[in-house]
């Protein structure tokens, strides 16, 4: 690259890095249930050397994702010891090595302005900025579309092909179901109906060499829970097919309402990559993708192949989405947005190759939005608010320089019911700073109580009558957070 494109590259790498750590510094990242929950799993792996085979729930009752999530999190767990920051360090690097890999991958297969287009497209996108850093299973799965984008082309692309491509296909396919069910479910079919359409790919996908090596990379993925069926009678099968047979729906909709209701569903997905989610952005990306194919085609007849084979695929995903007539939540399609972006960066490939002066100037205007996107947040006044992980640290420091190191009770109220998320701070501050783990029974007659405000508060209240005692007095009360108090309860 010249010295202004490299020049461009790490101006577009610092408002990346700018957007993402900035959260983790600060700690304000997710912390739910759900971290709670798969964090202590990990844990559970390590310390008790204990395998499992089947990951955490998908939503639908007896349905799970797959297990490799939590393998996955053991790497953090050891890694930085079982530090609740350390999760979302790992999954920012995991991202963006992803990221810096499809990057070199465009600059090679493409051009270097085309590469760095796509640099200006995801540094300051709204979708793609928190889900660089979430510690969830779905979060995975926009890395390794990134991977199945690549292979993709590399397929309609190559006249002669090795055939571990279609092997590490095969893998990208499985590992999106058993990372995100729902996204896999849809994926893998619709992946096989838009090769049988698309001919340049229908004849390197359907032959008796390639079958077995695509079937073989999506099962492996499969193996633990293969392992997680036999064990237990193939319940997963059991519930799929009868999701699939005679599914439970909690809020059915007419079609007519279900296309529109996916209509919405796939605009919020395009609305999601531009900074501001500004839809005039999406329009002239569209405008400029349709203007370089019609025009274009014909001239650089394989990148519209490639863009063929894309818009193909993601219109399938709309189509086969409509089958399903319950509520359709953002994340079945997990990283969809990829598609998108990638479709767009095609369109602009051609006016790359075609014409340099309108590529460049597309380029520095995007670049402009970005250095509008850092103007922007940083002459914004912050507003001081501690949520996600920081609020459930500020709390457990409160109630640690309370109690020190000696023995204490706590009793926690939160919305999930269970409190996985304290319950992975207090293992995690007794096992490497020597903190006392909490006991749910009065210690020297008194107690802690952690309250998280709940919107319904006559489930609170239920709560305080059952695990409060007649003869106890409220002593102290301290306002944490605006979504926690924490209060000290002493026994007359």
């Amino acid at each position: 690259m010249s010295i202004w494109k490299k020049a461009i590259f790490i101006i577009l790498i610092a408002v990346y890095l700018y957007f993402r750590l900035g959260p983790i510094l600060n700690h304000t990242v997710p912390y739910t249930y759900d971290q709670g929950r798969d964090f202590l799993k990990a844990s559970e792996m390590v310390e008790n050397l204990k395998p499992t085979f089947i990951g955490p729930t998908t939503g639908i009752m007896g349905l799970f994702h797959g297990a490799w999530w939590y393998y996955l999190l053991v790497i953090p767990r050891l890694l930085f010891n079982g530090l609740p920051i350390g999760y979302y360090y790992f999954m920012f690097a995991l991202s963006l090595l992803a990221n810096l890999a499809f990057f070199f991958f465009i600059k090679k297969e493409f051009d270097d302005l085309t590469a760095l287009f796509y640099l200006s497209l995801i540094s300051a996108s709204p979708y793609l900025i928190p889900i660089s850093f979430t510690a969830a299973n779905n979060a995975v799965v926009p890395n390794i579309l990134l991977l199945f984008i690549a292979v993709s082309v590399i397929l309609l692309k190559k006249k002669k092909l090795a055939k571990y491509w279609l092997f590490i296909l095969g893998l990208t396919l499985g590992f999106v179901f058993e990372f995100e069910v729902a996204f896999g479910m849809f994926l893998i079919p619709v992946f096989f109906i838009t090769a049988l359409v698309i001919p340049l790919i229908r004849q390197k996908i359907y032959n008796l060499k390639s079958i077995p090596l695509i079937i073989i990379g999506i099962l492996i993925p499969f193996l633990p829970r293969a392992l997680f069926e036999l064990k237990n009678h193939f319940l997963q099968s059991k519930t799929i097919i009868g999701f699939i047979t005679a599914p439970k729906l909690f809020n059915p909709k007419p079609y007519n309402l279900v296309f529109i209701d996916r209509i919405g569903a796939f605009m919020g997905y395009l609305k999601s990559i531009p900074f501001g989610e500004f839809y005039p952005t999406i329009i002239f990306l569209s405008i400029l993708t349709a203007t370089a194919f019609f025009v274009y085609r014909k001239k650089e007849k394989t990148t519209s192949q490639i863009l063929t084979f894309f818009l193909c695929l993601t219109l399938f995903l709309f189509l086969i989405s409509l089958v399903y007539r319950d509520n359709f939540w953002s994340n079945y399609f997990e990283g969809i947005q990829y598609f998108f972006i990638f479709i767009f960066l095609l369109g602009y490939s051609i006016f790359s190759k075609q014409n340099k002066v309108i590529a460049t100037v597309i380029l520095l205007i995007f670049i402009g939005v970005n250095g509008y996107a850092i103007y922007n947040n940083l002459s914004t006044k912050p507003v001081k608010k501690i949520y996600g992980l920081a609020e459930q640290e500020a709390v457990f420091n409160y109630v640690q320089n309370k109690t020190d190191k000696n023995d204490f009770c706590l009793r926690i109220y939160t919305p999930p019911v269970i409190p996985h998320t304290y319950i992975y701070l207090m293992n995690y501050y007794s096992r490497v700073e020597g903190y006392k783990i909490s006991s749910y029974d009065y210690r020297n007659n008194k107690c802690f109580y952690i309250i998280e405000s709940d919107p319904y508060r006559f489930r609170v209240t239920e709560w305080r009558k059952d695990n409060t005692p007649k003869n106890a007095v409220l002593t102290d009360k301290k306002v944490v957070t605006p979504n926690v108090t924490v209060e000290e309860w002493t026994l007359k």
